[in-house]
């Protein structure tokens, strides 16, 4: 059995942890936010919930002025950014205590993405009630655990009563198609989405392998 050696670094404080497993890192480190968020585990979690509630009022004052900034570039069915560059999802809806409701991804054309994220959201909406609780409620397998980037922000959308209208996406940045991992991964370091918002664990793991390319990680 081939495991795998994986490193984490606390961008506050540059602390380390080293850690290993035989299961996928994509697996692994998702158990480590599930158990960190539950309140499981030793240090490494209590260091994950400690320093994520200490940044999470900065992160949703940076989310809500990234979109007061960026209101002239909301994107809409009617626009035409087709175009290369850095964009952000947002739901208008700031009040919960645990999750800054954001995402922030990259497109060679921005203007087709929003057209696929908003047309997720529809298809979720139109489920039947028994697929529904198939897909969110069931026992093993549940989507409502977060699995899909489309199921978090649906997810929230439900629990925080928010309508399609709540739905908004803006552009951060037209940005080169050379450029655009390398200016994604900025706006990942500073504004944290994994932990806060909806991105997912694939494009954590893009920034692991970003941050740490002088490290050896294998999972073959």
């Amino acid at each position: 059995m081939i495991g795998i050696i994986y490193k984490e670094t606390n961008v506050v404080n540059g602390k380390v942890y080293i850690g290993q497993t035989t299961k996928s890192l994509n697996e692994r480190i998702y158990e480590h936010l599930r158990d960190a968020r539950k309140k499981k585990g030793f240090h490494f979690h209590d260091a994950i919930r400690k320093y994520g509630e200490d940044n999470f009022q900065d992160i949703k004052h940076q989310v809500k002025q990234l979109v007061h900034e960026n209101l002239h570039r909301e994107v809409t069915p009617e626009t035409k950014y087709n175009y290369s560059g850095i964009y952000m999802i947002y739901i208008d809806n700031f009040t919960s205590k645990k999750i800054v409701p954001f995402y922030i991804g990259q497109s060679t054309n921005i203007q087709r993405r929003f057209k696929e994220h908003f047309s997720e959201i529809i298809a979720l909406n139109r489920l039947s009630y028994d697929e529904y609780y198939k897909y969110f409620f069931s026992e093993s397998g549940s989507f409502y655990e977060g699995g899909f980037k489309s199921c978090k922000i649906f997810k929230y959308m439900i629990e925080n009563h928010c309508t399609l209208e709540d739905f908004q996406m803006v552009v951060l940045e037209e940005v080169e198609k050379e450029y655009l991992d390398e200016k994604e991964q900025e706006y990942f370091q500073r504004l944290l989405p994994l932990f806060f918002g909806f991105n997912q664990l694939n494009s954590f793991i893009y920034e692991l392998k970003f941050r740490f390319s002088n490290t050896q990680m294998s999972n073959s």
